[in-house]
């Protein structure tokens, strides 16, 4: 099984771990999803790097097929101040994307990072397998220890993890 961003009308979408597999040259992430079970209040901390000016208009994660307790899905800047998120929210929808309405938010260029974190205990979602060592090399870091997202992100190294949840943001381009 593979997976693809979503689009939707009027809206650019961009989604960390599909970004890594399709993105040319060496595959650091397989092509295969598989499934996540997210450690119970730990955040996962994805970067991006945005290019132009966009407005965040929706967040969203790909649900696999245990869904259970709150999530909380957001970005954070570069320094691990929290831009946006979606605030808890029950996790729904088995196998699909759970989408998040979000105040349109502008941001600029630079580092930011999306960020996605549970408090069940079997809270799980699509991802794509990765070796940990990687997993540094692409900047994925983590906080443990909180729910929901905090103010200020504490960024800490991942070792643990050897999967990269599925989870995007849907943008339009500011002119």
């Amino acid at each position: 099984m593979s997976y693809a961003a979503p689009r939707e009308e009027g809206n650019e979408s961009f989604a960390f771990a599909t970004h890594l597999v399709n993105t040319g040259g060496r595959a650091l992430a397989s092509g295969t999803v598989s499934v996540l079970t997210l450690n119970q209040n730990q955040v996962y901390y994805l970067p991006i790097v945005v290019r132009s000016r966009i407005v965040v208009r929706k967040l969203f994660v790909a649900n696999a097929t245990s869904v259970a307790g709150n999530v909380d899905v957001g970005l954070f800047d570069q320094a691990g101040t929290k831009v946006v998120s979606s605030g808890s929210t029950a996790q729904s929808g088995a196998d699909a994307e759970q989408y998040f309405d979000v105040t349109d938010t502008v941001v600029g260029r630079g580092l930011y990072y999306l960020a996605v974190v549970a408090n069940g205990v079997s809270s799980q979602v699509a991802a794509h397998a990765i070796s940990a060592p990687f997993l540094t090399a692409t900047g994925v870091l983590a906080q443990t220890g909180t729910f929901p997202l905090p103010a200020t992100a504490t960024f800490a190294l991942i070792h643990a993890t050897g999967a990269l949840p599925i989870i995007g943001l849907l943008t339009s381009t500011v002119l």
